[in-house]
């Protein structure tokens, strides 16, 4: 198989972010708890890392794609949470 050139390197790149965000958000399982495992696993795994993605980021793209289920939340919103005296988790 011939080597790939820098266009098709970057589209398959581009597809493979693609289809770890799909998986993410939307894989089978759909709504639930696995949602949460599948966030965990886009920030620690290496199969299914996003670079340049962290937890922040993707707990709140989670509350974007679900708002019924997660309500959007970033770090500052956890760090509001806890400065208003709510039991929030912090992540650092």
């Amino acid at each position: 198989m011939a080597s790939l050139n820098c266009r098709q390197q970057t589209f398959f790149t581009a597809l493979n972010q693609i289809q770890n965000r799909f998986y993410i958000f939307f894989a089978e399982t759909g709504l639930g708890g696995d949602n949460l495992w599948r966030v965990w696993d886009g920030v620690r795994s290496d199969e299914w890392s996003v670079p340049h993605l962290g937890m922040s980021s993707l707990g709140e793209m989670l509350g974007w794609a679900w708002p019924d289920e997660f309500p959007p939340r970033n770090m500052r919103t956890s760090k509001t949470l806890r400065a208003l005296g709510f039991d929030a988790k912090v992540y650092i």
